[in-house]
């Protein structure tokens, strides 16, 4: 955090012009630590959707998967559902 300080040195401003400025510079600080709140929640979400856009390309080869190894021994399925499980739940 920093501390700006308003010196009326060479009276060009008057008092009630310096605590516009002060007024303004809180309503504008304000006014950006909302902007930036809802830009990182946005960038969130977009990252949500990225991340759920990946997991339907990792459930289509899944799905595929299945459908191609119907005689893959026990193991070899259980592998395939911790992979699954690995890349989808720690996402959120």
């Amino acid at each position: 955090m920093e501390k700006l300080t308003v010196v009326n040195e060479n009276e060009r401003l008057s008092k009630e012009e310096i605590e516009k400025m002060i007024e303004d510079a809180d309503k504008y600080k304000q006014e950006d630590q909302e902007y930036k709140k809802k830009a990182d929640v946005f960038n969130a979400l977009e990252d949500c959707i990225y991340n759920m856009k990946k997991m339907e390309h990792v459930i289509v080869d899944a799905t595929t998967w299945i459908e191609d190894n119907q005689d893959a021994i026990v193991d070899e399925i259980e592998r395939m559902k911790e992979q699954l499980e690995s890349m989808c739940m720690p996402k959120f």
